[in-house]
């Protein structure tokens, strides 16, 4: 008796097992047919390659592993950059609910218009970065962001002797060794062709952060991209015209920018001061001596409350 629920309660457990790895392979190689659709339905066939594909049974996403995108010069139809990303974690349908954060990606420049020593060297670094789309109704909502951007500085400075002379005054007041993070977020109403931007910002740390926020109008977006992919895939003039035909009819309802100064300003001050054998005081009167009719009474007082450091944001 015991010998036979031994062997039923084996043949149960290879079923289970035989089972899992059977729905375990489908999943997988559903994930994989997933990917390869969304490259071709957005024309990235050609632009787009991936080492492996993974997912499990149990998994909410999908791991692409290896990844390269190559920026194509759409005249010349050749490629003038590579973005590599070690893996990237997929979720959501890829339609309308997605999200696709990337890890240890690199900017490579492929453009022979550049010097040859600077042929396939890294241009920048991002750790990691986020894209989310969710689609409801007529509603439409982006998010995305880049973090720890890092410039490849080295790359600058072995140009020749006067631009390396040029960039180390540059780098007096930008500080380029620091990391930059972008972000943004906007809506878009399909059923009043209305985009809104919440929030778009780069901060580049130790130096500046500037942001902006936007109300448009009169702009199908789903039109946009359309003309966009079909450009991509061909290339045509006629689809290059009726893009600009839709950007013109977009109008600008509302629209703010934000400056927030993180030393950048005081240290441009200071390369002025000493570039003209002046004091900041003097340079800073020049030019608010020169904005004076540029900008209307708000914008001058901000800016004028910027440059004597009273605050840190200039608001136009």
């Amino acid at each position: 008796m015991k010998s036979k629920l031994f062997i039923i309660l084996s043949v149960l457990l290879l079923i289970v097992i035989g089972g899992y790895f059977g729905a375990n392979y489908y999943v997988q190689r559903q994930a994989k047919v997933n990917i390869d659709n969304f490259i071709k339905e957005n024309h990235l066939e050609n632009e787009v390659k991936y080492a492996d594909v993974r997912s499990s049974l149990f998994s909410k996403s999908i791991r692409v592993d290896n990844i390269t995108y190559y920026i194509n010069d759409p005249v010349k139809k050749q490629k003038i950059g590579r973005i590599t990303a070690k893996y990237a974690v997929v979720k959501g349908d890829l339609k309308n609910s997605t999200s696709v954060k990337l890890y240890g990606i690199s900017f490579i420049n492929l453009n022979n218009k550049l010097p040859k020593k600077l042929s396939n060297k890294v241009i920048f670094t991002v750790q990691n970065a986020y894209y989310k789309v969710n689609k409801q109704g007529n509603i439409e909502t982006y998010e995305s962001s880049a973090d720890n951007i890092k410039i490849n500085t080295d790359m600058i400075s072995s140009q020749n002797e006067l631009k390396k002379k040029k960039y180390e005054e540059f780098s007096k007041v930008v500080l380029m060794n620091n990391p930059i993070d972008v972000y943004s977020h906007y809506t878009y109403d399909k059923s009043k062709q209305e985009l809104k931007i919440d929030n778009s910002s780069l901060n580049f740390k130790n130096n500046f952060n500037f942001s902006y926020t936007a109300l448009i109008d009169g702009i199908d977006l789903p039109s946009v991209n359309k003309h966009m992919k079909a450009m991509k895939k061909s290339n045509n003039m006629m689809e290059m015209l009726a893009l600009a035909n839709e950007l013109m009819n977009m109008k600008i309802k509302q629209i703010r920018f934000v400056f927030v100064n993180n030393g950048i300003v005081e240290r441009l001050l200071n390369l002025a001061a000493s570039t003209k054998n002046e004091s900041k005081d003097i340079i800073i009167n020049k030019m608010l001596k020169n904005s004076e009719n540029l900008y209307n009474g708000e914008l001058y007082s901000s800016l004028k409350n910027l440059l004597l450091s009273k605050s840190k944001k200039f608001t136009f």
